[in-house]
């Protein structure tokens, strides 16, 4: 998942809180493999419970102990927690929950959507005319 698509589904569908378990799930899916069984899971962020089910069913032969630790810790979260542990595990959220800034570098949102997500602007980061975040430009630099 891209971070302009993390953030509006967070906005839309709320924050959760990073727990252990999260913590946790995140810390298991860097050791699953991203072209193995859970593919679609770890690498594409498809963490609704439909899509954990279609990894749990995959052939048990190409299962490694990494993965099955990791579908475990999966299965025992909601999928707002399973989205925030793999944005912890990329960095698009920090271990208490918040946006990075590195997140809002190069997206374009608006005004609105930035303080839907609790963030009004971060260091080296401006706001733009169009409500776009841009690069903050220092002082007397052009």
């Amino acid at each position: 998942m891209c971070h302009t698509c993390f953030l509006r589904d967070r906005t839309e569908f709320g924050a959760a809180e990073i727990t252990p378990a999260v913590v946790e799930a995140a810390r298991l899916s860097y050791d699953a493999n991203p072209c193995g069984p859970l593919h679609i899971m770890v690498d594409d962020y498809g963490v609704e419970d439909t899509s954990v089910a279609f990894c749990a069913a995959q052939v048990a032969d190409r299962w490694t102990e990494a993965d099955r630790a990791c579908l475990a810790a999966f299965q025992a979260l909601t999928v707002s927690e399973r989205t925030h542990a793999l944005a912890l595990r990329d960095g698009y959220v920090d271990a208490a929950g918040a946006i990075t800034p590195d997140v809002l570098v190069g997206m374009t949102m608006t005004a609105d959507e930035l303080a839907a997500v609790g963030k009004v602007a971060a260091p080296g980061v401006a706001i733009g005319p169009d409500g776009e975040i841009v690069l903050a430009q220092p002082a007397g630099e052009a």
